[in-house]
This record gives structure tokens, sequence and C-alpha cells, in this order.
């Protein structure tokens, strides 16, 4: 009988040592006491919270956390830990940290692997940079209204670099003095469904990159929309890009970049320009309102080696002053297109190189089965345009015509 009581009491007191750290977990008393766990507090009302972001940081290890709770910290941090920062929400309030400050640098530094960054406003300063750091989250934050320095080279609101396999999910980007979110020598990144407005330079800027998704994004009311440069095997995707002052999504210098099923309108210039680039595809985006509505142009290389065998392929192109236009390209393929309603339909300049290796190849751009809402009859449609004949004497400027062979009766479903 003694050594049944005594196992019993033995197990209550088990029980009892098991529930002890499920107590009072949601209370803002809590005491950093809880850190042999890995958890810290910063900004509550209990013993042993910390005052300064930067404090429990400094004190953190690896693979701890840190919950902050909804104050302003006029501080600038640096983590250089592979640690989670994340701001607890009450009453729709995050955690502001103000970087007034400190003007000279990033108020949010993050340096490490595997590192999560999420629910706080960043306000003033120079914003937030992620940099050598890989697999990294920066998630449902507000980062407003960051400065660059005077006579400053060109920054970032929300800059990433030289970083891998790192997701920007949800943030909000707006009223930047310049860049709202940059990727720069950086790969597998994913910038998807975040809110980049207001910038005073691009919206999204992508250079020396590879491997990358920005995909469900609404970016409107910056310099230009989207921006790559010196970047491969990219994806931009399902975004809303509209009324930026200068162009949509420009892309230069690059190949085997997808460009699909974005809604891109109204802009002063181009809705997609894709210059000096090759294998490239754009299809399946609703493009409207724009001065131009897909540009596809090369410069004067001789031989030529760039803007080459891209695909523009069923895309809804209307009401742009022109719908497509085509400079400077050659092995380029405009298939199955809707182009309704545009000032000019299609138009082009090409050139023909008396001296260059193979002179014809400009002229060899297919044009196919595309709606054309100025055509009703079943022949070939003349898209009219201008050639440039060039020898080492002069130049003439000659009209031109291409011809879409199996033009479509109705526009398609797309």
């Amino acid at each position: 009988m003694k050594y049944k009581n005594m196992r019993k009491w033995v197990v209550l007191a088990i029980s009892f040592l098991l529930f002890i750290p499920f107590i009072n977990i949601n209370s803002k008393n809590v005491s950093t006491a809880t850190n042999a766990g890995g958890i810290f507090y910063v900004g509550g009302d209990g013993e042993g919270n910390y005052t300064n972001i930067q404090d429990a940081i400094n004190e953190a290890q690896d693979g701890c956390i840190i919950y902050v709770y909804p104050k302003e910290y006029k501080e600038s941090i640096v983590v250089d830990k592979s640690i989670s920062l994340i701001g607890i929400i009450e009453d729709g309030e995050k955690p502001v940290i103000n970087g007034s400050m400190n003007e000279e640098e990033k108020v949010v530094i993050i340096e490490a692997n595997n590192c999560t960054f999420k629910n706080f406003v960043v306000m003033y300063g120079r914003g937030v940079v992620i940099k050598n750091s890989n697999y990294c989250l920066i998630e449902n934050n507000e980062i407003l209204r960051a400065n660059p320095l005077e006579n400053s080279t060109r920054y970032a609101a929300l800059e990433i670099r030289n970083t891998q396999n790192c997701e920007i999910i949800n943030n909000t980007v707006k009223e930047s003095g310049e860049i709202g979110i940059s990727l720069w020598k950086s790969s597998s990144v994913k910038a998807i469904h975040n809110q980049v407005s207001y910038n005073d330079d691009v919206g999204i800027n992508i250079d020396i990159c590879s491997n990358c998704v920005i995909s469900y994004n609404n970016i409107t009311k910056n310099q230009d929309g989207i921006n790559l440069g010196l970047t491969e095997n990219s994806t931009i995707s399902f975004n809303n890009v509209y009324y930026n002052y200068q162009y949509g999504i420009i892309v230069y210098d690059l190949s085997n970049v997808t460009i699909s099923n974005n809604s891109i309108h109204h802009h002063s210039y181009g809705g997609v320009v894709l210059w000096d680039s090759s294998y490239c595809t754009i299809s399946e985006n609703e493009i409207y309102g724009n001065l131009w509505g897909i540009c596809v142009v090369g410069s004067m290389r001789i031989p030529w080696s760039e803007n080459k065998e891209n695909r523009v392929i069923k895309n809804n192109i209307s009401q742009n002053e022109v719908g497509i236009y085509l400079e400077l390209g050659r092995k380029n393929y405009f298939i199955m297109n809707n182009l309704i309603d545009n000032g000019k339909n299609a138009w082009f300049r090409q050139s023909f190189w008396l001296w260059d290796r193979n002179p014809l190849f400009p002229l060899h751009n297919t044009w196919l089965s595309n709606y054309w809402s100025d055509w009703k009859v079943p022949l070939p449609k003349p898209i009219t345009g201008h050639l440039w004949f060039v020898t080492n004497l002069f130049l003439l400027d000659l009209p031109w015509f291409y011809l879409d062979w199996r033009p479509a009766m109705q526009p398609y479903e797309i």
C-alpha cells in the first residue's frame, strides 16, 4: 500500500512540473527567467523584460525567439545571430522601430542565416538591409519614409544583397526617398504579396540575380514599377503594376526571364520594355493604357548578339498608343496576342546592315495568329514600319512591312 501511495505522489509531482512552463505564457508579466527555453521579451511590464531590442539580441543565442511588445523603440539594431525577432500585435498595433536618431545607417541590419523579422513598423532612417544571409524570412512589416543620405548612391528602403533562399512576404514599403525593395547579387529570393508604393525611384529593383520569384505584389505610384537587370532564370508573375509614373516593367541585359499573368496599366511610357534581352517569355498579361504596351528593343550592335529569341504570346494588349513596338531585334515571336483598339496595334523599326555577317537576320521575326481589331478579313495582315538600310556611306530610312500570315478572326480567351 505504501508503495502505491508513493508512486501516486511521484506521478502528481511530475505532472505539476510539466504544467509550469505553460502558466502565463501570454501574460505581459512573463519574466526573462524563461530564457533557458530560448524565449526573450522586450517592452513588457513584468520583471526581466528588456527595455531595448538590441540588449535582448546581445543576450540571445542562435535559435532564440525575441518577442517585442507594441511600443516605440528609438534605436537601430543589428541582428548577427540566427534568431527570430517577432513583434506582438495588440489591437492592431505593431512595435515601431524609429530610426530618426541614427539616419547615417540602416535602422535594421540582418547579417546572419536563418533569421525571422516579423510584425514591425520601421520608420525614418535608411530602412532595412539583409546582407550575406541565407534562409531568412521578412514578413508582415511596414517600412515607411526611409530616406537616403544627401548625395548618396542609389539605396533601397528594404535591401536584400548577397543572399540566397530568402522570403519577403506581405510587407508594405512606401514613401521611400528612392527604391522600395532591392535585390542585388542574390539568388532564389521570393518577394510575394508585398505592397510597394509612393517610392521616388523604382518599386522593386533586381540586379545581378538568378532564380528569383516576384509574384502577387501590388506596385503603384512609384517612378517605375519593376526593374530587372543582368538577371536570369527568374519569374515575374501575377503582379498588379499600375499608375507608376514612367514604366511598368523594364528588363535589360538578361535572359530566360518569364513575365506572365500580370496586370500592367496606365504608365506614361512602356507597360513592358524588353531591352537587349534574349530567350524571355511575355505571356498572358493584361496590358492597357500605356504609351507602348510591349516594347522589344535592341541596341545598334554589330553583329547583333542580343534581343533575340523572345516570345510574346497570348497577351491582352489594348488601348495603348502603340500595342507592340519592335526595334532592332531578330528571331522574336509574336503569337496569338489580342491587339485591340490601340492607336497603332503594332509598329517596328529594323535595320539592315550591309556588312553584317548575316544581314537578313533583322527581318527574321515571326508574327502569327494574332487577333487584330483593325483587320477583319481572313488574309495575311500587313504590319507596317520602317527599315534602316545602313552602309559605310549612307543610311536610308525605308517603309517596310511584316506579315501575320494567319490572323485570328476572333479574340482569344486569355
